[in-house]
């Protein structure tokens, strides 16, 4: 959960999912990292710092997923978990996109029935493998029941035209759809809310609006996500993703005795682009296919004396307007700064040290920094300009405007919890 990143500065986040999702963006996360906390250090007059709230958000891994595999995933700078909230199964006569009611993560166990819909709401497949032939540039047609071809199994495929349809029925095999047609990310079991209960893999909502949120992937299948969020997620474990839905959807089809096809959960979530972030920002940010947008819960002010990680109460978005007060607490609860930027040399392969009280440096406004030991206190108060913080210590994601419940409140940047007990919520970014 943190990271020495491009620009030199050492950065936290909540999770290593979402310092993943930051990478992606390279040097406009840094960028709008320095720029929001330069506004609010100009704005308070004082060094912003985070100096009280922490919190840790879990990561999954596939031990959770798969009993083969023994480690957890390899860490990929552009990837990211997507914490998003999950739906019960709409009304089966919904419209394309259309949102269910609130619910939990839904365990894999089947899928959709003939008589609720047509497969994928009606999307005609075939144009939706041309649209990705074509770059992805618009979505999927939504098709009719004028031109429909019913499976032997009874499940309906809608199409656009005449030719589409005649293209599917004369050879339905050219346009296989992967993970049933539900969000690829939850079926494959990387998903944060179905590894938090403990599944193999979730059903969840496809969106098949959106030219963000659908792709062929290298496995020749159709996928649909929720948004284009998942969906970089998804790319960014490449083959295991794939691995991971075609092993779940396997087990599921040899359960029922038939084959699976989402025909009742849809739903869309937005995803940020730059435009809601700096009015210089005139076109959404590149699709990289490792991003990810991090759907996760913000916390309001913990208590100052709380342990690190521990969790302060739900709230909503945090407006970047100030930073944390010196007599709050120690900065980043206590972290040594020194040994951090020690462990990212040596590859992140551990959290950082938590120093203590008893070697400590306060600065001229009054923050306090700790340390593990003498020797990284005195390495610090010879030169602390060699130990920068990157994001005033919050979450970098969300500092960055980036972060999609940030991005929803239509604020600039937020103040989000770092954790600073995870080896994979951190880094030394670019700056």
């Amino acid at each position: 959960s943190y990271e020495v990143a491009a620009d030199g500065k050492l950065y936290f986040f909540l999770s290593e999912g979402p310092k993943r999702v930051f990478d992606s963006y390279g040097a406009e996360a840094i960028d709008g990292c320095n720029d929001h906390i330069g506004k609010v250090e100009a704005a308070t007059g004082r060094t912003c710092y985070n100096t009280n709230i922490f919190d840790c958000h879990p990561y999954p891994n596939t031990t959770r997923r798969r009993d083969d595999a023994a480690v957890p995933p390899p860490r990929r700078d552009a990837a990211a978990a997507v914490l998003s909230p999950r739906r019960d199964d709409p009304p089966s006569d919904q419209s394309p996109g259309s949102r269910g009611a609130p619910g939990h993560p839904d365990k894999l166990t089947r899928c959709g029935d003939p008589g609720a819909g047509p497969v994928l709401n009606g999307v005609d497949v075939v144009d939706a493998f041309n649209a990705a032939v074509e770059g992805y540039k618009r979505a999927p047609a939504i098709g009719s029941s004028n031109y429909a071809v019913t499976t032997a199994e009874g499940f309906q495929f809608y199409f656009s035209t005449a030719e589409n349809r005649d293209a599917y029925a004369a050879n339905a095999s050219a346009y296989p759809i992967g993970g049933g047609g539900y969000c690829g990310l939850a079926v494959s079991g990387f998903d944060p809310p179905c590894v938090a209960e403990n599944y193999d893999a979730c059903r969840a909502p496809a969106c098949v609006t959106d030219a963000g949120s659908y792709e062929v992937a290298a496995d020749g299948k159709l996928y649909f996500f929720l948004s284009e969020g998942p969906k970089r997620v998804f790319d960014s474990y490449g083959a295991e993703a794939i691995d991971g839905c075609n092993d779940h959807i396997g087990k599921v089809e040899a359960a029922t005795g038939r084959t699976c096809y989402n025909t009742n959960i849809f739903d869309c979530h937005p995803y940020p682009n730059t435009t809601r972030r700096r009015d210089d920002a005139a076109v959404p940010p590149p699709r990289r296919d490792a991003a990810a947008a991090v759907l996760s819960p913000r916390r309001d002010d913990p208590p100052s004396d709380q342990s690190p990680g521990s969790r302060g109460a739900p709230g909503h978005p945090d407006k970047l307007t100030r930073c944390g007060d010196p007599g709050a607490g120690p900065v980043l609860n206590g972290v040594d700064v020194v040994d951090a930027f020690n462990a990212a040399v040596e590859g992140y392969k551990r959290a950082p040290a938590i120093g203590s009280s008893n070697y400590a440096v306060t600065t001229a406004e009054g923050f306090q920094f700790y340390f593990s030991t003498a020797e990284n206190r005195d390495a610090y108060a010879a030169n602390a300009s060699a130990y920068p913080i990157g994001g005033g210590g919050y979450c970098g994601l969300a500092v960055s405007g980036f972060d999609p419940p940030c991005v929803a409140e239509n604020y600039d940047a937020c103040r989000a919890p770092a954790c600073v007990t995870d080896a994979g919520s951190y880094e030394v970014a670019a700056d």
